[in-house]
């Protein structure tokens, strides 16, 4: 009788093992990408919270920049009606 051509019956189940092995570590790298993809994915969701807060906070900003350049307006106008009355003022105070 001829010898078979191929691995023995011995190294079958080192085979096995080295397959099986081979499997397990895919998995666990597998597993290891799925949480890097979790952990990411709760940092984009946090991220967006913040990037909300942030822009409603620019957005008080700019609405009270405009209130205070209302008011800057405001107050010149009275300073100018206030400049007008001076000389009349002095004029007055002169006579007095």
């Amino acid at each position: 009788m001829e010898k078979r051509k191929g691995p023995s019956t011995s190294s079958r189940p080192r085979a096995r093992r080295r397959v099986a092995k081979e499997g397990s570590e895919a998995k666990e790298a597998g597993r290891g990408v799925e949480d890097e993809c979790d952990q990411l994915r709760c940092e984009v969701r946090a991220l967006g919270g913040e990037r909300a807060k942030l822009s409603e906070e620019e957005r008080e900003l700019e609405e009270e920049k405009r209130r205070l350049e209302e008011q800057e307006r405001e107050l010149q106008v009275q300073r100018r009606k206030l400049e007008e009355h001076i000389p009349s003022l002095r004029l007055e105070l002169e006579q007095v």
